[in-house]
């Protein structure tokens, strides 16, 4: 297998090269690559001398392995959170199809001004945008039709899907919100809501962890989200800290969620088969390809987790190993700072972890966990 632990990459959907996926604060508004990879269909297989047992040392054989990936990219563990590439075993579609959804006559320029670039992405730019009639400011993500500098389409069934899932959301101030959607023959144009606070992943950086009290307060905002998004039949299956934005740059600053291109609706008792997500926060039922909503519970759990103790649950830089670990290996509630913080807390992790989902916490009962209720009203 070589040393697992290696740079975050994309994988082409054409010859699968491996390629560094940088990604700019300032990029926050640019849809991530949505890669087409050839997922397993059965649970991740790897050596024996990688296999994470079932015995008693799990723990201190995933700590180790945390520690050793620390060492081998000379980075202390409490911040070996990658920023995880995109799973996404849907095929690419560059075809026109209808623009019922967007608006065409005029273009973009008739309503609003573009200004400066705010970020840059794969297969488009973010502009600073200001409403000509009202004056107010969004960002506009302009998004090509052409192939791009490394041959690739840009997927414009999720471009649509996106829309179509951001139009069905109600009007929330924790979810970014769609202003206005153009299309002419070449580009995409989406106007929305101008996010300047920057990533939640990079504030969880730069604090090291989190206090329970302000945990809580991001873990409410978050499951909130997941409950209006659940409540419209909406999974975002993608919940991560990179894809929660800080609206300015003030210590206590609104916190919205973004990046609707892998989301999915659903009907209650409806169940999923793709497999998506970012490898460090995709349930285990993700991985048998047979989920629900429940996923984003875990997900939410995976952010609980990070934020109270500074490092992932999972093993990260090899999506082998990440898998495994995420399908069999203890949830490790013993190393420092865990000692530190409060029962009440590790029991929410473990049940918003639960890789039974059927009896993972649903968003109203972890609203409802006595951790969430006393920490998120400040006691």
């Amino acid at each position: 297998m070589g040393n697992c632990f290696r740079t975050s990459h994309i994988v082409s959907s054409s010859n699968h090269p491996e390629k560094k996926h940088k990604k700019l604060v300032d990029d926050h508004q640019i849809s991530k690559a949505k890669p087409t990879v050839i997922a397993p269909k059965s649970e991740p297989r790897h050596n024996n001398s990688s296999v994470v047992s079932k015995k008693s040392d799990d723990i201190c054989f995933v700590r180790r392995r945390r520690r050793d990936a620390a060492s081998n990219n000379n980075l202390n563990p409490r911040y070996c959170i990658p920023k995880c590439r995109i799973l996404d075993t849907k095929k690419a579609n560059h075809k026109s199809a209808s623009v019922s959804d967007a608006k065409v006559d005029g273009g973009i320029n008739n309503r609003y001004i573009l200004g400066d670039e705010l970020g840059r992405g794969e297969f488009g730019v973010t502009y600073l945008c200001t409403d000509k009639f009202s004056s107010n400011v969004y960002a506009c993500k302009s998004i090509s039709k052409k192939k791009n500098a490394n041959g690739k389409f840009v997927n414009i069934k999720d471009i649509r899907s996106e829309i179509r899932i951001m139009k069905r959301l109600p009007r929330h101030p924790n979810i970014v919100n769609l202003k206005d959607f153009y299309e002419d023959p070449t580009t995409f144009y989406i106007v929305m809501d101008l996010c300047q606070g920057g990533e939640l992943f990079d504030r969880i950086v730069t604090q090291n962890h989190h206090s329970e009290h302000d945990a809580a307060m991001i873990i409410k905002t978050i499951v909130q989200v997941v409950q209006v998004c659940h409540n419209h039949g909406v999974m975002h299956r993608d919940l991560k800290p990179e894809n929660f934005l800080y609206v300015n740059n003030r210590a206590i600053s609104p916190l919205k969620v973004i990046d609707f291109g892998i989301s999915a609706t659903f009907k209650p008792g409806e169940r999923l088969k793709e497999m998506v997500g970012s490898p460090l926060y995709m349930a285990p039922e993700v991985l048998r390809r047979d989920y629900g909503p429940e996923i984003d519970i875990w997900s939410t759990g995976v952010i609980l987790y990070i934020l109270l103790s500074g490092f992932p649950p999972f093993t990260i830089g090899c999506e082998e190993l990440t898998f495994m670990d995420v399908l069999h290996a203890p949830i490790d509630l013993c190393m420092p700072p865990w000692p530190e913080v409060s029962s009440a807390a590790k029991d929410l992790v473990r049940r918003m972890l639960n890789r039974n989902a059927s009896e993972r916490l649903s968003a109203q009962q972890v609203l409802d966990h006595p951790w969430l209720l006393q920490y998120s009203n400040g006691n």
